[in-house]
């Protein structure tokens, strides 16, 4: 127990990613903690007699009010305000069977508000499963608002993803949602249930369109494949949050992709993320106005940061340290509008610090390139194989770049942090105002670092090791 405004409250420990404590605060009047234990739950409780004594046995249950997707009883089901705790275990859950790639098996039947959310919490490791028949989104939001996932298990191999869609889905234009503190895992070749396997558009999370979406403090990994495959990738969504989350052996890592007729894709913001081996990083194809800033991206087998072609327009591409990739900036096609690249730091390219896709003149490109630090790559542009000096002097690039060592503390640990006396400290402009001090002409660090106590990846840790939960055998099942 511990102690908010002199009221005694319950504290959970939550061992995965989360942070130390995650503390029930007073409910209003209205709402309920509810529980749910795979072990000893009973779906047949009502709403009114839940509690820690007699909680139910499936998630579906607090989601939907029944035990049937196609048959939800909203005054059944959690409502506004209310936290859903679930004991750890393994789940084996049903939803829906359509296949319809917007579909979520564990939609709730109600919204929350923004005073007042419903929250599903992990308690320990909650390992969420499909049982047979069932295919398609396992958690998120369709048509929902003000809903949180918040620390659980989701691996793809036990659900089933159907074309163009992953195992967590916000879509409907839901609103204000979130998934925090999980992991998130793709199949590796085949399904458990022995599904036929989808490659194109897979991706872990799905935004289709969804808004104001929180995506944090998650693991994302193994939605494998080329540009077209993601750990999270987005359609026709506005004003989403992804950050501070490592994502890692995907296709690209952050995709925002389309924009359908008579929807927009904009304000997305990207920020404090670690991305590392997948097949390229951060890519703004179908944008307006997003925001990519103090991300490190590592090892990528194609490109970092990419820009177009399509319709990205006014994309900010700011204060990134791209270390190790294939190529460093990319920017395809003459359709850029608008398009910035400040006070990023590029180092160890194979191939070019700036890779021109598709070959256009970087003359005829509306992309401002300024105040980025370059150092050790193969070539710097690409295009007519030219040098950093030549970038500079045919292209009027960069102008106020430079190519030197950054002095990373300890880039063989991925310690991206700057020495005292690196060259970037003094390099960049504050063009986003990310130190908050109202100016966007101060000066600040090149790179992900701006003042060294960022936590850039996952909150609950500080480098970008692997710390994956042991996995229970294939064949359990708790019925």
């Amino acid at each position: 127990m511990r102690q908010y405004k002199g009221i005694l409250i319950k504290c959970l420990t939550v061992p995965l990613l989360a942070l130390t404590y995650v503390c029930a605060l007073p409910l209003d009047a209205d709402a309920k903690t509810l529980y749910v234990n795979s072990t000893n739950g009973n779906d047949a409780t009502s709403y009114v007699d839940n509690n820690e004594n007699n909680p139910w046995r499936t998630i579906g249950r607090a989601a939907w009010g029944s035990t049937s997707h196609a048959s939800p009883n909203a005054n059944q089901a959690a409502q506004a305000g209310d936290i859903v705790l679930i004991a750890s275990g393994i789940y084996w859950e049903s939803g829906s069977s359509s296949g319809n790639r917007f579909t979520v098996s564990l939609n709730p039947a109600n919204n929350g508000t923004a005073t007042n959310r419903i929250t599903f919490r992990g308690v320990g490791l909650v390992y969420i499963r499909m049982n047979a028949g069932y295919r398609g989104g396992m958690i998120g939001c369709n048509g929902r608002n003000y809903i949180t996932w918040d620390n659980f298990q989701i691996d793809d191999y036990y659900g089933g993803s159907t074309s163009d869609t992953g195992p967590v889905v916000f879509s409907g234009n839901c609103q204000h949602c979130q998934i925090i503190n999980s992991d998130i895992k793709g199949h590796a070749g085949s399904y458990y249930h022995g599904y036929p396997t989808f490659g194109g558009n897979y991706r872990g999370i799905s935004l289709e369109p969804a808004h104001n979406t929180i995506i944090r403090n998650n693991r994302i990994h193994q939605f494998t494949g080329g540009q077209n495959e993601a750990g999270i990738m987005a359609y026709d969504s506005n004003d989403n949050v992804i950050e501070n989350n490592e994502i890692y052996n995907n296709g690209q890592g952050v995709f925002i992709k389309g924009v359908h007729p008579g929807s927009t894709q904009a304000r997305n913001i990207i920020r404090y993320n670690i991305l590392r081996d997948n097949y390229s990083g951060i890519r703004a194809l179908g944008a307006e106005d997003t925001k990519v800033y103090q991300n490190i991206i590592l090892n990528s087998s194609n490109m970092a940061l990419w820009a177009g072609f399509s319709t990205s327009t006014r994309s900010r591409f700011v204060n990134n340290t791209v270390y190790g990739n294939a190529r460093g900036i990319v920017a395809q096609g003459i359709e850029l509008i608008d398009v910035q690249f400040h006070n990023n730091i590029v180092v160890n390219t194979a191939e070019g610090a700036i890779y021109n896709w598709e070959f256009p003149s970087p003359a005829s490109q509306n992309i401002s390139f300024n105040r980025n630090l370059y150092y050790n790559n193969t070539n710097h542009a690409t295009y007519d194989r030219i040098t950093f000096s030549q970038w500079q002097a045919t292209y009027a690039k960069d102008i106020n770049g430079m190519v030197s060592n950054p002095l990373f503390i300890d880039p063989a640990n991925s310690n991206f942090r700057l020495q005292a006396n690196s060259p970037a400290r003094t390099l960049g402009i504050d063009i986003l105002d990310i130190n908050g001090n109202g100016s966007t002409s101060d000066q600040i660090p090149a790179g992900a670092y701006i003042t060294g106590n960022e936590t850039i990846g996952l909150l609950s840790q500080s480098s970008v090791s692997d710390i994956i939960p042991p996995m229970p055998p294939a064949n359990l099942q708790i019925q």
